[in-house]
């Protein structure tokens, strides 16, 4: 998969390359690229949300609501990444 959109976190160890950390939205972001919006919207309504037994995390459903936009959808996962990125703290090795 490649994906246009930035890992979450860049890990740095002075014994090891650099690490990626993609989170869900990353990944969302990177499927909206490379499948498009209606199909993922589709996925979400007619499949996810129909499986027995799950519920659609509510930050997807935000994204992707019935009648949304892609616009709305790039909005919701930019601001959620945003705030993940802000919150969390860098990661360390030992």
């Amino acid at each position: 998969m490649h994906l246009h959109t930035q890992p979450l976190v860049v890990a740095h160890n002075s014994q090891s390359a650099a690490t990626s950390v993609y989170c869900f939205e990353t990944v969302l972001l990177g499927l909206l690229e490379m499948r498009g919006f209606d199909l993922i919207q589709a996925r979400v309504h007619r499949k996810w949300a129909k499986l027995p037994g799950q519920t659609v995390d509510g930050m997807v459903l935000q994204a992707f609501p019935q009648g949304g936009t892609e616009q709305q959808a790039l909005a919701v996962l930019h601001e959620a990444l945003s705030t993940l990125k802000a919150s969390l703290p860098p990661i360390q090795f030992v």
